[in-house]
Parts: C-alpha cells; sequence; structure tokens
C-alpha cells in the first residue's frame, strides 16, 4: 500500500484488517516483537501509518457488521479560470496596455458581461492575479501627499516666498540654503515620510481597484503625529 495521502479504500480496509488479525494470532516470541505493538506491526507492514490502522480497527470494532463508515467526499479541487475567459482577458488586457487604455475592475466587468460572463469584483480579482496581471494605482508625478521629497521643496520654496522680493538669484540660493539648514530637520523628514504612508494607505483602501496587503503599513501608526512646519 502507499501513502498517497488521500482516505483508504474499502479494498484497503480490508487489507489492514485481515493483516491486523493474522498477525493477533501469530505468537511473536523475541523481546523486540513483544514491545512492538499490533497497529505499529501492522502500520510496518503495510506501510501506512500507525494512527491509520488504529483507526480503521476501531471503526471496524464498533460498527460489528463487517463494513466501514464511507469516507466523505473529498473538496472540490480549486479551478483554474476557464480556458475561454483567461483568453478574452488576456487578449484584453494586453491590447488595453499596447494603446495605453486605463482599465479597472467596472469596465472589466462590463465587458465579460457583454460576453455573457458574470464576474464579482473580487473573483475579478482573484482570477486576473491568476493570470498573471496586477492593477497599478497611477497617481500624478508631482504628488505632495505621496512624494516626501515634495513636502520638502514646499517648505523651502515656502521660506523663499515668505522672505519677501529677492534682489537678485544669489539671495534666493542664500534663502534656499539657510531654509535646508534650519527648517528641514531629521523630524520634519520622518514627519513628512509617515504623511506620505498615511495619505498612501488611504488612497489604497478608498480605491476600488486595489486589494491592499495591509501588512506593509501594520509598522506604522495612522495616528502618527507630523511634524512639519
Amino acid at each position: 500500500m502507499k501513502r498517497t495521502g488521500s482516505p483508504l479504500t474499502g479494498n484497503e480496509k480490508s487489507m489492514v484488517i485481515s493483516v491486523y488479525n493474522y498477525f493477533s494470532r501469530v505468537n511473536f516470541k523475541t523481546e523486540d516483537h513483544q514491545k512492538v505493538t499490533l497497529c505499529k506491526r501492522v502500520a510496518e507492514a503495510l506501510g501506512i501509518a500507525e494512527s491509520t490502522v488504529g483507526a480503521v480497527v476501531a471503526d471496524w470494532n464498533k460498527r460489528g457488521d463487517n463494513t466501514f463508515t464511507p469516507n466523505k467526499p473529498l473538496r472540490r479541487p480549486k479551478l483554474q479560470p476557464d480556458e475561454n475567459i483567461s483568453e478574452i482577458l488576456c487578449t484584453k488586457i494586453l491590447n488595453a496596455n499596447k494603446t495605453a487604455e486605463q482599465l479597472s475592475t467596472h469596465t472589466l466587468q462590463q465587458f465579460l458581461a457583454k460576453k455573457g460572463y458574470n464576474f464579482s469584483k473580487w473573483k475579478l480579482l482573484r482570477v486576473v492575479h491568476q493570470l498573471g496581471f496586477y492593477y497599478v494605482n497611477f497617481t500624478p508625478p508631482y504628488h505632495c501627499e505621496l512624494q516626501p521629497i515634495e513636502g520638502v521643496w514646499s517648505v523651502a520654496k515656502g521660506e523663499v516666498a515668505r522672505s519677501g522680493p529677492h534682489p537678485n538669484l544669489l539671495s534666493v540660493r542664500n534663502t534656499l540654503l539657510n531654509a535646508f539648514k534650519e527648517k528641514i530637520s531629521s523630524k520634519v523628514i520622518v514627519g513628512l515620510w509617515r504623511r506620505a504612508l498615511k495619505n498612501a494607505k488611504e488612497y489604497f483602501e478608498s480605491d476600488e481597484n486595489i486589494q491592499l496587503l495591509d501588512e506593509e503599513f501594520d509598522g506604522y501608526s495612522s495616528s502618527d503625529n507630523d511634524h512639519v512646519i
């Protein structure tokens, strides 16, 4: 008998009982054999777990009618996306990437519905993920809420604006250098960084096309104070 991980069949269980009954009638005289339990001896002979032998024998004795308790049906295996749906989605997504068309779960749901396939948002996301595609959330390139460096520049430029009109570029340069020395401390930078993380988490949570991996943000409290001037 092979250990495949699947439940024993009725014939295999009968074999266990037959071997068990046979060994129970054999008189093992050596000391080593006397130390080995009957179930373990059967398990070693058949190549299965000792606990399995014990369970089969217990079930046999409990029922008492020369039958075994029927095996529970195995769970339905996790299905892969239908080949037709896979081809439709792959073609749609690849063509959209070529033409820079932005796709969302909503547009893909509508696209599939026209072809007779109805998917919930989360089922569609799982299928898309199984096909090797991922949603990307685009933000403006100079987005101060998500780019800490833009926050640093806003503090520095604010100092230039507050210092009044400047007679020349040298004055602007000196004001900027002074702002970086006196206003942009490590405390300010950490505050900007934490604010960007908090804003990014809020963007992800509010975007219906994104499944946020919360563990990436769990190390940072949303209640952290922002140390920005």
